[in-house]
């Protein structure tokens, strides 16, 4: 039985997921509460947060969730540009929350990392390892 829930895509995906989420939402406290005390503030942290965290979620979902072949390359390009168009609207929401909503920085991260975990799942499902769309 437990061999059955663990080849589904569906049950792999949540929890790698949950890792990656975890991962994901720690890290920007982290680095955050790092980076402050040397007047670094939370933009060029959520940049680094980002671009950590894509590399571990590429692996972790390309090798673990989707368990895809096909062009490592154009996967990650595919992966990077999903990752870019969620950082653009990040770095554009994040500070809206912060100073017009006047959210703590960790809060409002939160919030918008829970949005686009599930709009990730449908766009790496559909189009980055879509094993028909990545042959060489």
């Amino acid at each position: 039985m437990l061999k059955k829930v663990l080849s589904r895509q569906e049950f792999r995906f949540i929890a790698v997921g949950a890792v990656n989420s975890g991962w994901g939402l720690l890290s920007f406290p982290i680095f955050y509460w790092i980076a402050s005390p040397f007047g670094i503030s939370y933009i060029p942290v959520l940049i680094f947060t980002y671009a950590f965290n894509t590399l571990f979620s590429f692996a972790t979902q390309k090798y673990l969730v989707f368990k895809s072949g096909g062009n490592h390359l154009k996967q990650f390009l595919k992966f990077c540009s999903l990752q870019g168009i969620i950082l653009a609207i990040n770095l554009v929401a994040l500070p809206l929350l912060v100073t017009l909503i006047k959210l703590n920085p960790v809060v409002s991260q939160t919030l918008i990392a829970l949005l686009f975990m599930v709009i990730s799942y449908f766009f790496h499902k559909k189009i980055t390892f879509n094993e028909s769309q990545n042959k060489d």
